[in-house]
């Protein structure tokens, strides 16, 4: 019951916040804290960088909402985004997003 008020806490602090997606997410309609695991919708994300570094730059975001034991990969996202930092090379050979594609976000 204690970790459910500081989640509803948080959410409550992000209402009025500056940027429209993040005052979205507050609002939010959230599962059932019973829901079992097998019912809940989930979000899978990943996002590859040009490195490893703490101020490393994103190259491309993708996503696939899923519920259940079914993941439907037909609703799969994924964007390129423009960059012009230097590719770190062993970056480069895990993702396959190199100097020629990176600068154009494609």
């Amino acid at each position: 019951m204690f970790a459910n008020w500081r989640f509803e806490r948080a959410l409550r602090a992000l209402e009025n916040h500056e940027v429209v997606a993040i005052r979205a997410y507050s609002e939010s309609i959230w599962p059932d804290r019973n829901m079992r695991a097998e019912d809940a919708p989930f979000l899978a994300l990943d996002f590859e960088l040009d490195g490893l570094r703490k101020d490393a730059h994103l190259l491309q975001a993708g996503w696939l909402p899923f519920e259940g034991r079914q993941i439907p990969l037909s609703k799969a996202q994924s964007f390129d985004i423009r960059s012009d930092a230097a590719l770190d090379p062993g970056a480069v050979v895990i993702h396959g997003i190199g100097e020629q594609r990176a600068p154009r976000g494609e």
